[in-house]
């Protein structure tokens, strides 16, 4: 099920280009976050996230799709339940 998912997903041009598009902008905003935030949650994986984005934009090698792929299927879900607990920290701290 999942190849027939990914070969559907795939076969469409512009959603390609709105994954890699928002893995972009999921990668320039991690490039904004302060040092000290890194390190005080290092259950974000920063390096691995602006590592993407460098990656994409610069076209290293070409784009591994089915890299991209177990990113958006396997990383980002754990990512937003990451941030997600991050924000609720914030907003207690407030």
């Amino acid at each position: 099920m999942a190849k027939n998912v990914r070969v559907r997903l795939y076969s469409k041009r512009r959603k390609k280009e709105a994954i890699l598009y928002n893995l972009l902008i999921l990668g320039e905003a991690a490039k904004g976050i302060p040092e000290d935030f890194r390190h005080k949650y290092p259950e974000i994986p920063w390096r691995e996230i602006t590592g993407m984005r460098d990656k994409i934009i610069h076209q290293y090698w070409g784009i591994n799709q089915l890299l991209i792929w177990k990113t958006i299927t396997e990383e980002i879900p754990p990512l937003i339940i990451g941030i997600k607990s991050i924000l609720a920290k914030l907003d207690k701290e407030e």
